[in-house]
């Protein structure tokens, strides 16, 4: 007994304490710090009880055992103070196994994020994700102006992707609900653009409202559609049901509507200028409400019960936040860099920092973590209830562990 207390952290080292590899997947705990370089330095590994060390313990030479923090990497540690019986590692940091890893992935002994799709860059692109537990839905561009576009599914665990829908002019924003996909058709100069749906299962495409102007931001709650046609100065927000039907105008003369979201009592978009505003409409029409001005460049947006998030393009008030029901406005993750695109969930905002970094902090505010790094120009971001999923200029999807 006396052996067992003077050699702290030996059992655990040795892998008879009570953490357990059972293949299923790294933790959700971030373990090592960030981005730090992995150490070379192997340490020196328990021997047993059968060792002939002389310190005190006799398990552990000089009587000093590993430890999970003892900032070296030694042990069953695969990375400083990680991986093996420890916590699991970083984006970044050394292992062996997935289990080593908090992004749940061990690529080339490196935690990492895991490629789910490549989309040829040059005029093919990702530019919108949508994601339902089961599966990851985007939209390929195409070439600018042209109708080459397309629209595809992948498991959310990878896997094959399969067009849902093939040429389509230039598709944009991506939302799904149980039965079906859907997405704007931006359009051009010489034809307009479209709202168009498509079964999650795969089936002809259905026009749901035609004759657009340049239709961008789309949201959806129960089966009503709501989406932003992006112009200068005559900008409108409309919607329409699921199954298609009348188009009805909700507000009209806007300047430059993007991003949009909807919590099934309002629309919510905001004025993509420098400096922008974020507006909101009652889902029936009637008055619009500003509801934070001097914003720069803001796009992306996600809303929950009490509160808007969205994302500055520019500037340092990266993620901003305000009440649904309007209020102050708090600046939730400042940034240097700008801000892309950002999601939420219950407890937390993830966002695509323009420095090329997923990042992620309390929703009601505190200091930022980076969970991943994006590649190249990250544009879209999604969550579901494990992951999060983003695509970035080099026509890549991936996802990570939260």
């Amino acid at each position: 007994m006396v052996l067992v207390f003077a050699c702290t952290g030996c059992l655990q080292v040795l892998g008879l304490g009570s953490y357990k590899d059972d293949g299923t997947g790294g933790s959700s705990s971030l373990g090592g710090a960030g981005g730090q370089t992995s150490s070379t330095s192997k340490g020196t590994g328990v021997t047993g009880s059968t060792s002939t060390g002389t310190g005190v313990g006799g398990g552990c030479p000089g009587g000093v055992c590993p430890t999970c923090s003892d900032n070296m990497t030694n042990g069953m540690e695969t990375d400083v103070d990680c991986g093996g019986n420890c916590p699991p590692c970083a984006f970044g940091l050394a292992c062996k196994v997935p289990t080593d890893c908090a992004t749940s992935y061990c690529i080339s002994s490196v935690c990492d994020s895991l490629l789910l799709a490549t989309v040829p860059t040059g005029p093919a692109n990702i530019h919108s994700i949508a994601v339902d537990g089961a599966n990851v839905y985007y939209s390929d561009f195409g070439t600018p102006g042209g109708t080459d576009g397309r629209v595809y599914k992948i498991p959310a665990a990878g896997g094959m992707p399969t067009a849902l829908a093939t040429g389509q002019l230039s598709p944009v924003k991506v939302v799904v609900d149980a039965a079906n996909v859907y997405w704007t058709n931006n359009g051009n100069l010489n034809t307009a653009g479209s709202v168009m749906s498509v079964p999650i299962a795969g089936g002809p495409t259905q026009v749901l409202a035609s004759n657009q102007s340049f239709p961008a931001g789309l949201g959806i709650s129960g089966s009503i559609l709501y989406w932003s046609n992006d112009l200068p100065t005559t900008g409108t927000i409309r919607k329409v049901s699921t199954s298609g039907g009348t188009v009805t105008t909700l507000a009209a003369n806007l300047t430059k509507p993007l991003g949009l979201t909807t919590d099934g009592v309002r629309v919510y978009w905001a004025e993509n200028a420098n400096p922008g505003r974020i507006l909101s409409v009652p889902v029936a029409g009637g008055t619009v409400t500003t509801l934070a001005s001097a914003q720069t460049s803001p796009g992306d947006m996600a809303v929950d019960a009490m509160n808007l998030f969205w994302a500055n393009s520019q500037g340092p008030n990266g993620v901003s936040s305000v009440p649904v029901g309007g209020g102050n406005v708090a600046v939730v993750a400042p940034t240097n860099m700008g801000v892309n695109s950002v999601a939420i969930d219950a407890t937390n905002v993830y966002w695509l920092d323009v420095d090329a970094s997923v990042q992620t902090a309390p929703k009601a505010g505190g200091a930022p973590v980076r969970i991943a790094k994006t590649g190249p120009f990250p544009d879209y971001i999604a969550v579901d209830g494990s992951y999060v999923y983003w695509v970035n200029a080099a026509g890549e999807l991936r996802r990570i562990r939260k």
